[in-house]
């Protein structure tokens, strides 16, 4: 079972989570093409990466047999590359 509370579920899923910092880029830079401005550059790879993988912890919540290794090690990288971007936050708990 997947707790959502621990580490590193909680750095990627919630209001703070890096999934949620990806949807809210996007959205900014969805906004700002508009406006012609640039706040947080182009798109990291990482940020589409946190979305799928939020999605497929959620499922795996909801699922027998799921494979929380290779969850887990996909977590793991996607929060190094949220500590390597200067503009993210990695939260180690969930908010």
């Amino acid at each position: 079972m997947i707790d959502l509370g621990e580490p590193p579920w909680c750095a990627i899923v919630g209001f703070s989570g890096l999934a949620r910092q990806a949807l809210n880029r996007e959205a900014c830079r969805a906004s700002c093409n508009a406006l012609d401005c640039d706040l947080f550059g182009p798109e990291r790879e990482w940020e589409r990466t946190a979305i799928a993988l939020e999605a497929d912890i959620w499922a795996a919540r909801h699922r027998r047999n799921t494979d929380i290794t290779t969850l887990r090690e996909r977590a793991g990288r996607l929060v190094e590359a949220g500590r390597n971007d200067e503009k993210a936050q990695v939260y180690r708990w969930r908010s």
